[in-house]
């Protein structure tokens, strides 16, 4: 909890400073490049407050709150022509953030995150001493014989188990042989003619059957038998239309997916609170000075506003078209993933998802709580 409230006054401060500083005239004259900045500066401390919180519904919120605050930022274009510029240079910016930022910012903090560990090592190895390190590295190297050693144990029990059920088996078949008194060889013929007439439950089976044998086999007793209706089975499964949806999206990776939704999300979010986040501004105009520091009048607030309602169902629309440009560019199994947390929710043990016992373990640790919901 006090990891949250730092990070969430942190990020507070931050977004004060940006609003602070969109007041200036500096920010209304290179405004094009500010908002490019911004972006960028969003990109990289939302990976940040995802390492930090390690949890994406923590990050989430503070997310949101530097997408309205990237929105906010807009007012100190010089006039409306400015802003809706702006407006557009901004969407542009988040489409090409989508497609491509977001992976190559991902590929790059993994790298880094690689390469922080190393130093880490190197860097224990510096601050402790040459005796204590070579102590610690005694000490690794003992352990792993140890785990070597009780690895190669448990597998030589292991070994000796099978080798005791292979025996009982054996001696089980031998006995199963030699119960009746003969050879095998002897033929008894009884002088009862009953014996010869059929039980009812003597049913012929006259359906056609096909051997399957191996041609290095010399002896028919070692003949198969294979109904035709399994040899029609391995070939409907031959055909791919026959072959039922994978139900196993689960072990697949579904990180880009979960990441893809949250980031549409979240940008759906802040498209619906823009609206009224402008009203409170427009309504406390005298209260909040943040409108009079940006030099807009209280009777303009009235096209500002408007414009924020009127974009909604076309922002959407566009969503819409990149997250299915998403899907096709990485190839996301969207579709299959979506058809199982429909399964996953039919069949679920809890009637509210947040109490079930078994999340999904193989995604991310930052993604478990979401995957969880969905």
């Amino acid at each position: 909890r006090s990891n949250v409230l730092f990070i969430s006054f942190f990020w507070i401060f931050y977004n004060l400073m940006v609003v602070q500083y969109s007041f200036s005239e500096i920010f209304g004259t290179y405004i094009w490049y500010m908002i490019v900045l911004l972006k960028a500066f969003g990109v990289i401390f939302g990976f940040i407050l995802e390492l930090l919180l390690e949890e994406s519904l923590l990050s989430s919120p503070m997310e949101i709150l530097g997408g309205l605050t990237a929105g906010l930022v807009t007012f100190g274009a010089d006039d409306f022509v400015d802003f809706l510029n702006a407006y557009f240079i901004e969407l542009g910016i988040m489409m090409f953030e989508r497609t491509y930022v977001g992976d190559v910012v991902d590929t790059s903090v993994k790298y880094i995150e690689s390469r922080m560990q190393k130093l880490m090592a190197l860097k224990i190895g510096w601050l402790s001493s040459n005796n204590d390190f070579l102590m610690d590295k005694e000490a690794r190297k003992e352990q792993e014989m140890r785990e070597r050693k009780r690895k190669e144990q448990e597998e030589a029990e292991l070994l000796g188990e099978n080798n005791e059920k292979d025996k009982d088996k054996k001696d089980g078949k031998n006995e199963g042989d030699f119960d009746v008194g003969s050879s095998g060889s002897d033929i008894y013929i009884s002088d009862d003619d009953d014996e010869y007439d059929l039980d009812d439950s003597d049913n012929l089976d006259d359906s056609d059957q096909y051997l399957e044998f191996n041609d290095s086999m010399d002896e028919i007793d070692k003949m198969k038998p294979v109904d035709k209706k399994d040899l029609d089975k391995n070939i409907k499964k031959e055909d791919d239309s026959d072959l039922p949806i994978d139900e196993n999206i689960e072990v697949q990776e579904v990180e880009p997916l979960l990441e893809s939704f949250k980031g549409y999300a979240n940008d759906t979010i802040v498209l619906f609170i823009n609206p009224l986040f402008i009203a409170i501004i427009w309504i406390f105009y005298d209260e909040t000075l943040v409108a009079s520091e940006y030099g807009i009048r209280t009777q303009d607030f009235l096209y500002y506003f408007m414009f924020s309602v009127v974009i909604i169902p076309f922002q959407i629309v566009i969503d819409i078209f990149f997250q299915n440009i998403v899907e096709w560019h990485f190839k996301l199994p969207v579709h299959d993933y979506l058809d199982y947390l429909h399964f996953r929710f039919a069949s679920r043990t809890s009637r509210w998802k947040g109490n079930e016992e078994n999340p999904n373990l193989q995604v991310g640790v930052n993604l478990v709580s979401m995957d969880q919901l969905c």
